[in-house]
C-alpha cells in the first residue's frame, strides 16, 4: 500500500515486524510518522511506558479493514458460541465501547 503511494524501502520507508517496533522508532524520533492500526499502536505505546495521547492520527489510508476472532476450523462449537456470547455481553454493557475509546484516537 505504501509503495503504491510512492514510498520505497531504504529511501523513505522503514519496514518493521510489528507495531511495538514502529512505536519505538516513532518515540525515539527515528521516523517522523508510522503507518499502522491506531488501536495497536496506542496499545504498543502504553506497553512501552509512553503516552499514547501524544499520537495523532493524521490520515486514514484504508478504512475497509475489519478485524475478526480466528478459531481453528475444528474448534468445538461451544467455544465459538462462548466467544460470541462474551463479545455480545461486553458490547451490551459498554465495556467494548470503553475499550475502543481507550485504545483508539477520538
Amino acid at each position: 500500500m505504501m509503495e503504491d503511494r510512492g514510498f520505497s524501502e531504504n529511501q523513505n520507508l522503514v519496514l518493521t515486524n510489528d507495531e511495538a517496533q514502529s512505536a519505538k522508532l516513532l518515540y525515539a524520533r527515528r521516523v517522523p510518522y508510522t503507518v499502522g492500526v491506531a488501536l495497536f499502536q496506542r496499545y504498543a505505546a502504553r506497553q512501552q511506558g509512553q503516552d499514547p495521547e501524544r499520537l495523532d492520527s493524521v490520515q486514514v489510508l484504508d478504512d475497509s479493514t475489519q478485524f475478526y476472532f480466528a478459531l481453528q476450523k475444528d474448534s468445538k462449537p461451544e467455544y465459538v458460541a462462548r466467544l460470541q456470547a462474551a463479545l455480545d455481553k461486553i458490547k451490551q454493557d459498554g465495556r467494548y465501547a470503553s475499550l475502543l475509546k481507550r485504545y483508539t484516537h477520538p
